[in-house]
Order: C-alpha cells, then sequence, then structure tokens
C-alpha cells in the first residue's frame, strides 16, 4: 500500500510549526513532487497494481487483493494538507 499524495510529508502542521507558523519561500521544493501514478510505474514492471482514488473502494480493493495471492501494489490518493487525528490516551 502507497499512501500517495504527491509528497514526502503528511504532516504540513509539524513543517508550518517549524517556519514559524507560515510556509515560506521554496519550501515544498524539500517535499512535494509531480503526480506520479504509482500503479501504472508498478504495472510496467509487472506487478498487479490497483489505484484507489475514492475512499469507499479502499475495503473491496484490500479484500480482493489479499485473495489475489499475489504481489499486489494498492496505491491510495490522498490530500496532501490532510492530517491524521492526534491519540489520546483515556487514562
Amino acid at each position: 500500500m502507497i499512501n500517495n499524495n504527491h509528497a514526502f510529508n503528511q504532516e504540513i502542521p509539524l513543517w508550518k510549526t517549524a517556519y514559524q507558523g507560515e510556509l515560506k519561500g521554496n519550501h515544498a521544493q524539500m517535499w512535494q513532487f509531480r503526480p506520479t501514478n504509482f500503479s501504472k510505474v508498478a504495472a510496467e514492471f509487472g506487478v498487479e497494481s490497483t489505484r484507489v482514488e475514492d475512499p469507499q473502494q479502499l475495503s473491496s480493493v484490500l479484500q480482493k487483493s489479499i485473495a489475489s495471492d499475489r504481489p499486489t501494489l494498492v496505491e491510495v490518493v490522498t490530500d496532501l494538507w490532510a492530517t491524521a487525528p492526534k491519540p489520546t490516551n483515556p487514562v
């Protein structure tokens, strides 16, 4: 599974903190890249692959990939600016 947000980063708020709250200059050149379809790249190498752009498809694609009994790449296209919620400690 590949999280494809066209970047080497999923924590934009951390970068904003490092830049004193505002991303300035050419900061994105360090971690953003052009849109890439990794599913097509994998297919060129003969690897079974699927690109998921709709979250509703993810469960069925994963089930199909596991059932195939072959190495499979699942590329999930995500939002560059999305961040996961912070974990909580219920204790």
